[in-house]
């Protein structure tokens, strides 16, 4: 089976580009805007594993994973990242939550994992 990449930071802030954390959506909404929106089923499934995968976090009580993957990826969605941009990211949500880096970038990893789940099971099923 082929493996489809997907850029995993881009698809966070593209959702938070749309503006879809700040609203109260739910998962019909999202399914319903996304597949409208975009033409390829690609970027729908990217918006609605972004959606799955922060309702999970929240919904499984990992709240702070969710809060570092708004802190790092959400902030200021609209502008091009710069060089060293995450890792100064990171580090400032470290700082401000009292964790260790190191942690931070598990949790993000978690997310990522947990995104590409979400994803993968969302190409098969989006016609």
């Amino acid at each position: 089976m082929s493996e489809i990449k997907v850029n995993v930071t881009h698809a966070f802030r593209k959702y938070a580009r749309y503006g879809y954390d700040k609203s109260g959506l739910d998962i019909f909404d999202i399914c319903n805007i996304a597949l409208g929106a975009t033409v390829v089923k690609n970027e729908a499934a990217e918006l609605v594993a972004v959606y799955q995968t922060l309702q999970t976090l929240e919904y499984s009580r990992r709240t702070e994973t969710a809060e570092a993957v708004r802190a790092v990826y959400f902030r200021h969605a609209n502008r091009p990242l710069k060089k060293n941009e995450i890792a100064w990211r990171v580090r400032r949500f470290a700082t401000e939550s009292y964790m260790d880096e190191r942690t931070v970038y598990r949790r993000l990893r978690e997310a990522k994992e947990l995104f590409a789940e979400f994803y993968a099971d969302g190409i098969k099923n989006i016609k």
